[in-house]
């Protein structure tokens, strides 16, 4: 193992598990691993993603559990001070037949790959991961005067890659009865002491001021607040966009304060913004 690693300056860390139950356990083993590690590697700030791995040999089911973190300081706030020792769950025993009792963990030297979000399901809204085939619907509501007015112009690059994957926000089309309503996305600050999420959406004509917007924000916002593990979500309209301010009051969030010229109108002068948050603690009663 590296000294980088042990001394806690690597760019990003690996931390692999594996064990063995028996075969006829191995799906149990599964559902009960999410319930309990998966979520709880989730649920840590600095935790960048869960890989479960299983395979079947014979009489038994091998799994292996790879997850990627910030930092070493990171994965101790997981694991504990001796970040080596595996962490285990009250039923551990009724499963496994072969457990490693430490954990290795490895430099991440190289990261392409980036995983996709998931389909989330609101009340009447459904966000998909935005994908190269929502790109010209999506630029044409951009392209709306209601629209354009607070995102400026589309741009179908920066569209296709959101889509990609190749930027750092994390974009959903909206959909309401199978039809691309508009955009919504996330961007995160993962600096530990800081870490949180922003959020922005458009929706086009028509589905304006009909609920679509708060029921989306409520489900992006319980996916940042209890699958990632946001503890702080943020959104910063323009200071004079009374409607999205109220939807997005209306979804749980609160002012904070307005931004002095803070953001470039198209066309061009500098105006203000209003910053809202919302707090995990206050997403449940919030969003019911």
């Amino acid at each position: 193992m590296s000294s980088r690693l042990c001394d806690g300056f690597g760019e990003m860390i690996a931390r692999i598990w594996t064990g063995a139950v028996r075969r006829e356990d191995g799906d149990a083993y599964a559902s009960y691993m999410r319930e309990t590690g998966v979520a709880a590697y989730l649920r840590t700030a600095g935790n960048r993603g869960a890989w479960m791995l299983r395979r079947e040999i014979e009489d038994r089911a091998e799994f292996v559990m790879v997850t990627l973190w910030d930092s070493l300081d990171a994965v101790k706030a997981f694991a504990g001070d001796d970040h080596e020792i595996a962490v285990f769950y009250p039923d551990d025993d009724r499963y496994l037949v072969e457990r490693d009792d430490r954990a290795a963990h490895f430099d991440v030297l190289e990261q392409q790959a980036r995983i996709a979000p998931p389909r989330l399901e609101g009340e009447t809204v459904v966000l998909r991961p935005l994908g190269l085939e929502d790109v010209e619907r999506l630029a044409a509501i951009q392209a709306e005067e209601g629209v354009a007015r607070w995102w400026g112009p589309p741009d179908a690059s920066e569209l296709r890659r959101k889509a990609e994957g190749s930027d750092p926000v994390v974009a959903f089309a909206i959909e309401v009865d199978g039809e691309v309503a508009g955009l919504i996305q996330y961007y995160e600050e993962n600096e530990p002491d800081f870490r949180s999420a922003n959020l922005d959406i458009f929706l086009g004509d028509g589905y304006r001021g009909r609920g679509f917007g708060p029921d989306a924000l409520r489900t992006l916002s319980r996916y940042l607040v209890e699958v990632i593990g946001h503890h702080r979500l943020t959104i910063d309209p323009a200071a004079e966009n009374a409607v999205a301010i109220g939807a997005f009051e209306r979804a749980g969030f609160r002012p904070v304060g307005v931004m002095r010229e803070y953001w470039r109108a198209p066309d061009g002068t500098w105006r203000d913004g209003l910053l809202l948050d919302l707090l995990a603690s206050e997403v449940e009663r919030s969003q019911r």
